[in-house]
């Protein structure tokens, strides 16, 4: 399979320091083309983390060379609110009440699994997700970061039911 490569100037990747799974990224698919909802979540695999154009956090309007898994500044500056938003649909987050009538949050899909791989509570690693220090770093073409993804090992996926 031969991949295009793409000049990654001008674009950065947000990540954060995980104590436990160590750098954590942002990740957006855009499903506008089959009529579904956008995708947010987070990968540990930085060919999957999302661009979104250097300068986002000042408020420029920057689109930029547009693909799927690209942010514009307007949909990263509300990626963590879209993340944590229990009425998006096909959302990995929900709030709810328990028999007490205290509040709950769950989390699915592979938030659930990153939560699960950190050894963290739903409360802590949503806490954690709401207060890291998200950093923008250049972004990168694959070829750069082939040694980087060679050394990565996948962690196994468990799912709770």
């Amino acid at each position: 399979m031969c991949e295009t490569l793409r000049d990654p100037t001008g674009y950065v990747v947000i990540a954060a320091e995980h104590p436990v799974l160590g750098r954590v990224f942002w990740a957006y698919f855009d499903e506008s083309e089959v009529n579904a909802p956008d995708y947010y979540g987070l990968t540990l695999d930085l060919n999957r983390a999302s661009w979104a154009p250097l300068g986002w956090r000042k408020g420029e309007h920057q689109m930029g060379r547009r693909e799927e898994t690209d942010l514009d500044s307007w949909q990263a500056r509300r990626f963590l609110d879209k993340l944590l938003d229990g009425f998006r649909l096909d959302t990995e987050y929900s709030v709810d009440f328990d028999d007490d009538g205290e509040i709950t949050e769950q989390l699915y899909g592979s938030l659930e699994c990153l939560r699960v791989q950190s050894g963290q509570s739903t409360e802590a690693f949503i806490e954690w997700i709401w207060s890291a220090a998200w950093s923008d770093e250049p972004a990168q073409n694959l070829r750069n970061n082939q040694l980087f993804n060679l050394k990565k090992i996948a962690q196994p996926v468990i799912f709770l039911i």
